[in-house]
């Protein structure tokens, strides 16, 4: 913990810094006599050397406080852990982005995009154009089917099955636009329903 605050004050630019300093800059160490401690077992690892004093030793009061510095081996460790730091917090913000993509990132959000521009789909070419590369492409084609199928179920009049097939697929027809967003099947189209008539 000492080296993170350590990281963060002392930057590129290394001065020398009392215990008290070091407290003021990580409150979390939770008293000055701690970060007295962090210093001494800081010097014993080689991270940290004593200062000179600004003061010569005959003006110096004995109730001041070590200076320290940071040795060379002290300043490469102060580099490395600004930069793990800034790893992992570059990390937790990708992270936190991905887990609020919008909805039109999942599968049925593209594949409605996708049956929207094209009006007649099979699984297979939908599978082409949505599967990620090294993606298993039999578990798409049937998550793909089942969303197809289940929209015609619902909406037998906006999508059709079409009596023509390619390939040995099921070709469905979109006939009636029914907006950006994918229609709401099952549970989902019940509630939907509810909501209308209230």
């Amino acid at each position: 913990m000492a080296m993170i605050g350590l990281a963060r004050q002392m930057g590129r630019k290394p001065q020398p810094f009392t215990s008290s300093d070091l407290f003021g800059w990580l409150p979390e160490l939770g008293s000055s006599k701690t970060a007295r401690l962090a210093c001494t077992m800081l010097k014993q690892r080689g991270v940290l050397t004593q200062a000179p004093h600004a003061v010569p030793d005959g003006y110096r009061r004995p109730t001041n406080p070590q200076t320290w510095q940071l040795t060379e081996n002290g300043l490469e460790i102060c580099r490395a852990t600004q930069q793990a730091a800034a790893r992992k917090a570059n990390a937790e913000t990708l992270v936190a982005h991905n887990r609020r993509q919008p909805k039109g990132h999942t599968l049925r959000y593209r594949l409605w995009s996708l049956f929207r521009i094209r009006t007649a789909l099979t699984s297979a070419d939908a599978v082409s154009v949505l599967a990620d590369a090294g993606e298993d492409t039999t578990t798409l084609q049937t998550r793909i089917s089942r969303h197809l199928r289940e929209w015609n179920a619902a909406y037998p009049d906006a999508v059709q099955i079409s009596a023509k097939r390619i390939d040995g697929h099921l070709r469905y027809v979109l006939c009636v636009d029914l907006g950006p967003t994918p229609p709401a099947i099952g549970s989902a189209q019940a509630a939907a329903k509810t909501e209308g008539k209230a």
